[in-house]
């Protein structure tokens, strides 16, 4: 999908594409919808995630897509009453199979509780939220004060933040366990956000979705490519600020091959959990490129989750080819440990 930027953005009224909606043109219209959303991208204009929201459940009757659409109109605008209306519809159908299931829930109370609170602001299923959570506990479990993996936690592709105050939280609630433990308290766990926080960036052509009946689609065809999956940042430190982790979060805006390099300083003693969320080849791709020193530092095992491996084929060419390159210079290779059918998880 190419994107134009316009000098000056046509008008953009809602009712008038509600009404095209209502008349039938769900399907026929998203594909303007997205581009006029990419078109947009930097600034984005009210009521177009609405509609396609609504072209998502009324042309292609996808809820889950359409429950997306609708959080992220949330995002940057207020809901109208209507939108409200179908986005607390929308959950109430899908909200208990998205939820983690009893045996967690009596298991890892506090996990439930945050996966509960931070339902509305990510895009991850609970299993790919519970190894975030699992492996930032383990930083701390069973570690002495001198012991617990430096560096912080890094995440590259935000969208609506759950993750990334997740994360956060966990740290902060183990970091308090330790303390009762040990009567130690660690250094707080800085938590780095990477995000250009306007949207994705063009995908490339490599960047396809193999559907059940096994033809690969471009991005673009799935209506959620450039633009989409956007948030601002004041949104995330608004939803960080709601958890008590906001001090601890920082967000670094723009494009990763730009702002990784900025950062080096602060991971001059490793990383200590990656979470890769980036999609597209040239972002997965550019994240591991820059961060491969980082990753094979010297006693230092950093821990990384790769969402969409097995969802998008230009990050799982991304991922392939890192591995490959890394095996060529005689740096350790990870084995790749599946965590659904989305994510994977790199263990050295």
């Amino acid at each position: 999908m190419r994107v134009s930027p316009l000098l000056k953005a046509e008008p953009f009224h809602v009712s008038e594409w509600v009404a095209k909606i209502a008349g039938g043109e769900a399907k026929s219209i998203l594909p303007r919808l997205s581009q006029l959303k990419a078109d947009r991208v930097h600034t984005t204009t009210p009521g177009i995630d609405y509609c396609r929201a609504l072209c998502f459940l009324h042309g292609e009757g996808n809820l889950m897509e359409a429950r997306q659409a609708l959080l992220e109109e949330r995002r940057h605008h207020t809901l109208s009453t209507e939108g409200a209306d179908l986005l607390y519809d929308i959950n109430e159908q899908v909200k208990p199979f998205l939820l983690p299931p009893k045996e967690i829930q009596t298991a890892h109370p506090t996990f439930y509780l945050l996966c509960d609170a931070l339902f509305d602001h990510t895009m991850l299923s609970w299993g790919r939220l519970f190894n975030l959570y699992q492996n930032v506990t383990v930083l701390y479990e069973g570690n002495t004060l001198d012991s617990i993996p430096a560096g912080p936690i890094v995440e590259c592709g935000t969208a609506g933040g759950g993750s990334v105050v997740l994360m956060a939280v966990t740290a902060m609630v183990a970091e308090d366990n330790f303390l009762k433990q040990t009567g130690h308290r660690p250094p707080v766990k800085e938590v780095l956000s990477f995000d250009t926080f306007s949207g994705m960036p063009e995908p490339s052509p490599v960047d396809r979705v193999c559907r059940s009946d096994g033809e690969e689609v471009s991005a673009a065809s799935t209506f959620w490519s450039t633009g989409t999956c956007s948030s601002g940042e004041e949104a995330i430190h608004k939803l960080a600020r709601n958890f008590n982790v906001d001090k601890r979060l920082t967000t670094v805006a723009g494009k990763f091959e730009q702002t990784l390099p900025t950062r080096q300083p602060d991971f001059a003693n490793g990383i200590a959990l990656l979470h890769l969320d980036a999609d597209w080849y040239d972002s997965v791709r550019g994240v591991l490129r820059e961060l491969t020193p980082v990753l094979h530092l010297p006693r230092h095992i950093s821990r990384v989750q790769v969402d969409d491996y097995y969802y998008w084929t230009g990050c799982r060419k991304a991922v392939d080819e890192t591995l490959l390159e890394w095996g060529q210079r005689g740096l350790t290779v990870p084995r790749l440990e599946s965590i659904d059918h989305n994510a994977v998880y790199m263990k050295w």
